[in-house]
């Protein structure tokens, strides 16, 4: 049993790997874990890996066995031009804790690492149990 999750989001280069910033979020319902990923170039190859905290230690997260490769083609849409563009400090999804995970609490909206300014709403999932 799962009590929390993370996951982790890779550029796969020829020499390296680089680990894409804010570009996962893991969001539980009840026992669901929904797992939304932002892919910001086209034409490249990426590593979905997720780390996950057991119910005997809930504290400890352990890499989990499974990872997805994505290879996106020159159809998809470019988010970011490069991973050295300046407006990667404004890409990707608000920062949820997988301590929330082991509460019960999910932020559901919004979901964008930059709020607007003006009127926001914010919706939350806590679980009842």
């Amino acid at each position: 049993d799962v009590v929390a999750m993370r996951a982790h989001l890779h550029l796969v280069r020829v020499a390296n790997t680089e680990e894409v910033p804010r570009a996962c979020v893991v969001l539980r319902i009840r026992e669901y874990f929904l797992v939304r990923v932002k892919l910001p170039m086209a034409s490249c190859r990426y590593e979905l890996s997720f780390w996950a905290a057991p119910k005997s230690s809930p504290d400890g997260m352990i890499e989990h066995w499974l990872k997805y490769e994505i290879t996106t083609t020159e159809n998809c849409q470019n988010l970011l031009h490069s991973m050295e563009h300046p407006m990667r400090q404004m890409y990707g999804y608000a920062l949820q804790p997988p301590a929330c995970h082991q509460l019960g609490v999910s932020v559901l909206a919004p979901l964008q690492f930059r709020v607007q300014a003006g009127y926001v709403y914010f919706l939350a999932y806590i679980d009842p149990e």
